[in-house]
């Protein structure tokens, strides 16, 4: 099969989704595909280690014309259909998990509703696919969809209002000096001039910083991350 660059695979898609009446999207993320609805016709090419390198998702909601599309996919980007497999999928997760390698995707759609995907494995030079964390460039289909799931349930928390306080220092006093407090009492702090300040997010110390004044008001410039081991 011949090796395309993105930009010719994006031009040949481009074509065989203009005549179909389709638009070609923008790059896709495994939770957009996974959440995809099938069920699909698929053509697949084999890859290196078992994954594949190219697989043509078309949902048979497209009555009769859905394996024609599907077909023309697949020549439009490879040399023929010489080893392009033919299989059903019912779900776009399932299509994820047939990739143990990171994979790019686009998708054909009529500007509401997605008709197709393209997925082709990421070229690693040498073959093989270093191993690195979650979502990151080694992780495979299903730990990219498994990251991308995380965010998604972590977008639903970004709005959460939290507090942060940026405490100055401390100090212990006994109830009879607090007694004694009025206008005009010094108290004395645990702190050292000009020590970093601590910033607390909901009470818990979050990073350390130095007060700086920005149009004559306060603020805080953080210059250390505390690490809480993980908690």
């Amino acid at each position: 099969m011949t090796t395309l660059t993105d930009t010719e695979v994006r031009s040949a898609l481009a074509a065989v989704a203009s005549a179909a009446g389709l638009q070609l999207g923008q790059p896709v993320g495994a939770s957009a595909v996974a959440a995809a609805p099938g069920p699909f016709i698929t053509r697949e090419v084999a890859g290196p280690g078992g994954s594949p390198s190219l697989v043509v998702a078309v949902r048979d909601a497209m009555s009769e014309g859905s394996e024609d599309l599907c077909l023309a996919l697949i020549q439009a980007v490879t040399d023929g259909l010489d080893g392009a497999e033919g299989s059903p999928v019912a779900t776009g997760s399932e299509l994820v998990g047939r990739f143990a390698t990171p994979f790019d995707a686009v998708a054909l759609s009529d500007g509401d509703v997605v008709h197709a995907l393209v997925l082709r494995g990421q070229d690693r030079r040498g073959g093989a696919v270093a191993a690195s964390g979650p979502g990151g460039a080694g992780a495979s289909g299903l730990e990219q969809l498994e990251a991308a799931q995380a965010m998604a349930g972590f977008d639903k928390l970004v709005n959460v209002a939290l507090e942060v306080s940026v405490e100055l220092g401390r100090t212990r006093v006994t109830l009879a000096d607090v007694l004694e407090y009025d206008v005009g009492s010094v108290v004395e702090l645990e702190q050292a001039a000009g020590a970093p300040v601590d910033i607390r997010v909901n009470g818990t110390l979050l990073a350390h910083g130095e007060v700086v004044l920005i149009d004559d008001e306060y603020a805080v410039r953080i210059t250390a991350i505390v690490d809480n081991g993980g908690s």
